[in-house]
């Protein structure tokens, strides 16, 4: 954590403010999802370890939305409560692109955090699974992004079938 931003978070001056950011992203589908909790859309500069894009300036789209940030429970679980708001069917039409081998795959949530002050890197960077979907009509989609303690994580790989063909006869 920067210096400028441990000042920020104990004086909140009214010139510096946060950003924070949704990135939801599943092989299957359509494009990359990203949102900033905003008015206006932002460009912001990814860190050198993301997955896609690292180290570029990405559009992020402003959309109205909840983020209740995770508390690391004592089981070593970190949840992320997130809530969309007037976003459409844009969630739901990606997630009936799901399907197959696919299924098996998580869909991938990163909840960046940025300060005003210094956009080339987030303050705050989670890397999480999405889970537990729920839709509030045509507006509202929300979520739960979860990660558990690495030291209960599994380990290994997907048997999917273009890797093991022979899981077909079983």
């Amino acid at each position: 954590m920067s210096e400028a931003y441990k000042k920020f978070l104990a004086s909140a001056p009214a010139a510096q403010r946060e950003f924070r950011t949704i990135e939801v992203h599943h092989p299957s589908f359509v494009k990359v999802h990203r949102f900033v909790k905003d008015f206006e859309d932002q460009t912001l500069t990814l860190e050198q370890t993301a997955p896609r894009n690292y180290g570029e300036d990405v559009l992020f789209t402003a959309l109205s939305m909840e983020i209740q940030e995770p508390r690391e429970s004592q089981d070593g679980d970190q949840i992320l409560q997130v809530s969309l708001g007037a976003i459409g069917t844009e969630v739901e039409d990606e997630l009936q692109n799901i399907s197959g081998e696919d299924y098996l795959t998580p869909i991938e949530v990163i909840y960046r955090k940025y300060y005003s002050g210094d956009l080339e890197n987030p303050v705050l960077v989670l890397n999480l699974s999405a889970s537990n979907f729920s839709f509030d009509g045509y507006t509202i989609v929300g979520f739960t992004g979860e990660d558990t303690d690495l030291t209960n994580k599994q380990s290994g790989e997907l048997y999917t079938l273009s890797r093991f063909p022979q899981l077909k006869d079983v």
